[in-house]
């Protein structure tokens, strides 16, 4: 009797070794298999959707046309790039001063590839711009937003300003029929240090973008006035033409500040 009573606590002990150990297997492969469900079921995630939402981007499109924001929108969340074109005279992209050349590493840094910026300049006057249609080419470029510097001063130049104002509307009236989804933006030329008949002309291409509800890059309002002595400031030595480094500070601040809102 005295040994049946130890035997049996073995026997029990035993059982419940083996018992435990087949339990814990159990639970082992079972995790397993839960393990393994996890990782096979599909995920609602796409890798076409930008990891970073398009609500990161609102400041600094802030100042952009509303067209232009919603369609940025559009082709951030399918995954293609917005393309800027800044259009113009030879002023905007030459061997001193290139526009893009200054915008285009802190564009790089704000929007990586979800925005292209390219340049495209004509070495001629509205009147031959129009009558080469040269028009037909922007309509191909393919842009999304189109800020253009209308060749108002090579018109001046050749004293060919009264019909200016004219074609800047054809050029902009046909580009858009071509393609609805583009939008333009105006920026005057550059500045003279001093000018009588120039500034109305510019003026009048303001007041024209007032008129159609076009964004209007007003950098001269950044200028001290003719006849103010710190306007000598911003343009080389003895010139009347040529902006200085800080003339064209003024210049790319202005168009990078629309580009790039930053509060």
């Amino acid at each position: 009797m005295r040994l049946i009573l130890p035997i049996s606590i073995v026997v029990i002990c035993f059982a419940t070794i083996v018992f435990g150990n087949i339990s814990y297997k159990e639970k082992i492969e079972q995790v397993k298999a839960n393990e393994t469900s996890v990782e096979i079921q599909p995920s609602d995630s796409t890798s076409e959707k930008p990891a970073t939402p398009f609500r990161s981007y609102r400041t600094f499109v802030k100042n952009w046309p509303n067209a232009s924001k919603q369609l940025f929108k559009e082709k951030y969340e399918a995954g293609e790039p917005f393309t800027i074109f800044l259009v113009g005279s030879t002023a905007i992209d030459n061997d001193r001063f290139s526009l893009i050349d200054s915008l285009q590493t802190e564009m790089n840094e704000v929007f990586g590839s979800s925005v292209e910026l390219k340049s495209k300049t004509y070495d001629m006057n509205s009147t031959q711009f129009i009558e080469g249609n040269m028009q037909d080419e922007l309509a191909e470029l393919g842009a999304d937003m189109i800020i253009f510097e209308p060749l108002t001063y090579e018109d001046n130049k050749v004293g060919a300003t009264t019909k200016s104002i004219e074609y800047l509307a054809t050029v902009i009236e046909d580009v858009t029929a071509a393609d609805e989804n583009v939008t333009f933006v105006l920026q005057p030329p550059p500045p003279l240090y001093e000018a009588v008949n120039y500034p109305p002309q510019v003026g009048n291409l303001k007041t024209f973008a007032e008129e159609n509800s076009i964004t209007y890059l007003d950098y001269w309002s950044n200028f001290p006035e003719q006849g103010d002595e710190d306007r000598a400031d911003y343009f080389e030595e003895g010139s009347n033409s040529l902006l200085n480094d800080e003339g064209y500070a003024i210049w790319v601040d202005y168009v990078k500040e629309f580009l790039i809102h930053e509060e």
